[in-house]
């Protein structure tokens, strides 16, 4: 993609604007210029170049061919999702929702671009714990990414869906689903590292630090592993490796998700030095800089730092960490409402119960999860007997009093 981009920078310094075409009326030269910018963009981000992929996105933003109503959704949609992977939850947020809105005003709301759009919202809503929000747009990005059959969109789409499920269903359930996805023959270099990083931090919250430290080596270097080698040796005891790790750890300025990140393994190694003050610090400094954001998912995936965050809470000098307190008991009381049960809820069905409280109709949900309508319809009816429910409202009301939901 980089290359053609290229190329077609270099062939517009050649011709006219009359011998440029302008294919189905959409801008002849203006669009190939756009495109050129916007498809480098995008190659960026897949390749994990998320500081120049901002860049090279805002330079196509500024151009007269981002105004078109065809491109226009591509370029506001990528800036998204690379916002939202740094922890630029807000502004991210903006640019997907305009890059919808657009689209439905324009009267294609099932333009396949707009993938990227609901990836960047449901990446938003995972970082915040937002679950019900995270369901709807992660089935909304299936939707489009089924349909363009590319490599790149369908890897991101499995590791949000991944973070999903281990946030309502547990570590060892997201495990299971990381390994039996089916992946593609060949996939970008950001989707590679987020599944290598993820399938670390998993296996650690499993125990399994054998699998984790196997599954990291050779990558101690790379920055997108760093937290994940900082996790390992603090597992396995070997502080000073960690401590390494940390000073090596380099980050770009505005990237949120990773300075949270630092500030938590922080916490992490000063508390294993015995530092409990200077520990309590990097907490409140690590909740400070994630309020700006609303960013709790960090929290709720680092247990060892949460005790320090519940002595915030409880001193109530900040009332984010009251909320980081809260997406945490929610996210680790579902195994024990399951064992609450009578007759426990099936996985299916617990990725049924997932999409209850959404938007979604129905026939949305059995297209989102790739069955038929008939076999949702056995799912809920086994769903409310469970539950002792007669429709979907009290199933999801019953749901979250037991701590389902």
């Amino acid at each position: 993609m980089l290359k053609t981009a290229s190329e077609a920078r270099e062939l517009l310094r050649l011709f006219d604007d009359e011998f440029v075409i302008d294919f189905i009326g959409v801008g002849g030269r203006d669009s190939v210029a756009f495109l050129a910018e916007c498809m480098t963009a995008i190659a960026l981000l897949f390749d994990g170049e998320l500081e120049r992929s901002a860049a090279q996105f805002e330079k196509a933003m500024g151009m007269p061919g981002a105004q078109y109503r065809l491109w226009k959704p591509y370029v506001l949609g990528g800036l998204a999702l690379v916002r939202a992977l740094t922890g630029r939850c807000t502004e991210a947020r903006s640019l997907a929702t305009a890059a919808i809105d657009f689209a439905e005003a324009n009267h294609f709301s099932s333009h396949h671009g707009l993938a990227i759009a609901h990836l960047a919202l449901a990446r938003v809503a995972l970082d915040q714990c937002r679950l019900d929000d995270a369901t709807y747009h992660l089935h909304q990005s299936a939707i489009r990414v089924q349909r363009t059959g590319r490599s790149a969109l369908i890897g991101l789409q499995r590791v949000h869906h991944i973070d999903r499920v281990a946030l309502t269903r547990g570590t060892a359930a997201a495990l299971e689903e990381l390994r039996s996805a089916p992946r593609c023959t060949l996939e970008p270099q950001l989707v590679v590292d987020l599944t290598r990083a993820q399938e670390a931090r998993l296996l650690v919250a499993e125990g399994n630090l054998v699998g984790a430290r196997a599954l990291i080596a050779g990558h101690a270097a790379n920055a997108g592993f760093a937290s994940s080698v900082i996790d390992v040796a603090l597992a396995s005891g070997d502080v000073e490796t960690a401590r390494r790790a940390l000073d090596r750890w380099t980050i770009e300025v505005g990237d949120l998700a990773a300075r949270t990140a630092v500030l938590l393994r922080t916490v992490s190694v000063r508390t294993a030095d015995g530092h409990v003050e200077s520990a309590r610090t990097a907490v409140q400094e690590a909740v400070s800089v994630a309020e700006t954001e609303s960013l709790r998912r960090p929290f709720v995936e680092q247990p060892a730092v949460m005790c320090l965050v519940r002595t915030q809470a409880r001193r109530g000098s900040q009332a984010f960490a009251a909320s980081i307190v809260e997406a945490s008991t929610a996210t680790h009381t579902r195994d024990a409402a399951q064992r609450r049960l009578i007759e426990p809820l099936s996985e299916r069905e617990r990725e049924v119960l997932d999409y209850l409280p959404t938007r979604l109709s129905n026939k949305e949900i059995a297209s989102g999860l790739y069955i038929s309508i008939n076999t949702l319809k056995s799912h809920l009816s086994h769903i409310y007997a469970k539950l002792g429910a007669g429709d979907r409202d009290v199933a999801v009301a019953k749901a979250v009093d037991l701590g389902l939901l």
